[in-house]
């Protein structure tokens, strides 16, 4: 964990917990919610877990007579659940999901209910229930109501489950145009590259995205492109070794490597891109996340 950023969520902490204190109404949930964002900072996932939890079991009648915060104890469990899927929790996490209440669910930054949709989907796959969690994502592309993180994560879930011709027939003559006809291109074409086995086709599959710099920095933010996420996740999930394709194109200053190798969780490319940011003089925004990303990745 940086040590600037820990400072930095220790700071924001001891200059929120006045206004917690003082305003009756927000201190039962918000100040766990708080604590448990230290506790990521500090990467003690458990420790996080364990105060987010104190703030959802917060009620109108243990809270010494005020009133719960709704925000705060929508965002605890909206941020609970990636926890557990990030720990394999996989049942844990889709009692969470599960559990959302409808009025909280367009609350809190995390959209109309397609991350929801998006995490049971996540927890049934992982849990056998592969049918189930495509069947559930195929619906709300077909019905008009998904988002890219969406059909990201149904062509992740098909190409890993060797369903990417099935994916391809079912999507086919959408009423699609534009971006949105972009987006669901390069998902299919990153979702066929795994199933080929061929991480440079990969690299090849992502060219038409923007090279992005938003890091990434609490549980349910992604980069405004989520098929970058869904690029690193199945790179590094492939059998062949990427890691010297992808040093070669970083050496090349490569930005789409760039990204994506920020994106793999692999210390092996930490290097390459030091020399990477050692060259640019320091600067390269790009560089910087990307190795962020990967330390921040590292056990």
């Amino acid at each position: 964990m940086p040590r600037c950023r820990l400072v930095i969520s220790i700071l924001v902490l001891a200059a929120a917990s006045p206004l917690i204190a003082s305003e009756g109404a927000e201190r039962p949930s918000a100040e766990y919610f708080w604590q448990a964002q230290v506790d990521l900072m500090q990467g003690d996932t458990a420790r996080a877990i364990a105060h987010l939890e104190q703030a959802i079991a917060v009620t109108p009648e243990d809270a010494h007579g005020f009133p719960s915060n709704d925000h705060s104890r929508a965002r605890a469990v909206a941020w609970i659940a990636p926890l557990h899927e990030r720990r394999g929790e996989w049942t844990q996490a889709l009692a969470r999901w599960t559990e959302w209440p409808p009025s909280a669910r367009s609350d809190c930054g995390f959209g109309n209910g397609g991350v929801r949709l998006s995490g049971i989907a996540r927890c049934n796959f992982h849990l056998g229930r592969v049918d189930a969690a495509l069947g559930a994502l195929r619906a709300a592309i077909l019905g008009g109501s998904a988002s890219e993180a969406t059909v990201a994560l149904y062509a992740q879930l098909s190409a890993q489950s060797g369903r990417m011709e099935e994916a391809r027939r079912s999507i086919a003559g959408l009423p699609l145009d534009g971006d949105a006809l972009m987006h669901f291109h390069v998902s299919v074409a990153i979702g066929e590259a795994f199933a080929h086995g061929n991480p440079a086709e990969l690299l090849e599959a992502v060219r038409p995205l923007e090279p992005e710099y938003t890091l990434a920095q609490w549980p349910g933010e992604m980069p405004l492109d989520p098929e970058w996420r869904l690029a690193g996740q199945l790179l590094s999930e492939m059998d062949e070794d990427y890691a010297a394709m992808l040093e070669s194109a970083i050496a090349h200053g490569d930005d789409h490597a760039i990204v994506l190798a920020g994106l793999t969780g692999d210390g092996r490319l930490i290097p390459p891109l030091e020399e990477c940011l050692r060259s640019s003089g320091g600067t390269d925004p790009r560089v910087r996340d990307a190795l962020g990303r990967l330390r921040d990745a590292q056990p």
